[in-house]
């Protein structure tokens, strides 16, 4: 009888301990980026040239793929952009917005853009008020668009520089 009892025992203690836990929830810090690369002809002629280009930040990364369908939140913790690999008119300034649907995310005005990527100054967005929305998008759709509008100055030469935008955000999955 006691052996029955400790046997019963161990094949108690054995089987709650490989017991797999389902919902293990794993946090994941990950920064989804997008580049755009602008061409600008100069200005001299025409005062100012204005641009529009849309960034699309897609939720599937290196680090998120494997628990793209687990995904239960997504928290941004912080938006950036940042101006890289440029050449041409060091003269040269933009001025405008960054906008996520109809709401402006942040402006910038006489941005001198050999500077910025010179300097690699990374200008982060303050407005966590539109950040519910944007959150709200990349867990419905795994995406979100960005735009950014600017006009243009220089009047000595082209400008080509690329713009980076990043969203960093903080990504709560379940393994299964």
């Amino acid at each position: 009888m006691k052996k029955i009892l400790v046997l019963n025992l161990v094949l108690f203690i054995f089987l709650t301990a490989c017991k797999k836990d389902d919902d293990t929830p794993i946090t994941i810090n990950t920064t989804l980026s997008a580049t755009e690369q602008f061409n600008l002809f100069p200005t001299s002629d025409t005062g100012t040239s204005s641009f529009t280009k849309s960034f699309d930040i897609d939720l599937s990364n290196a680090d998120t793929q494997a628990y793209i369908n687990q995904i239960e939140s997504i928290d941004i913790t912080a938006i950036t952009y940042k101006l890289s690999d440029f050449s041409g008119d060091i003269t040269g300034t933009i001025s405008g917005s960054i906008m996520y649907n109809d709401m402006l995310l942040t402006t910038f005005e006489d941005l001198v853009v050999s500077e910025a990527a010179a300097d690699g100054t990374v200008f982060e967005i303050i407005t966590p008020e539109t950040f519910s929305a944007i959150e709200e998008s990349l867990n419905t759709s795994e995406n979100a668009t960005i735009t950014i509008d600017f006009t243009a100055e220089n009047p000595n030469d082209m400008m080509n520089f690329n713009i980076t935008l990043g969203i960093n955000v903080s990504i709560v999955t379940n393994t299964i």
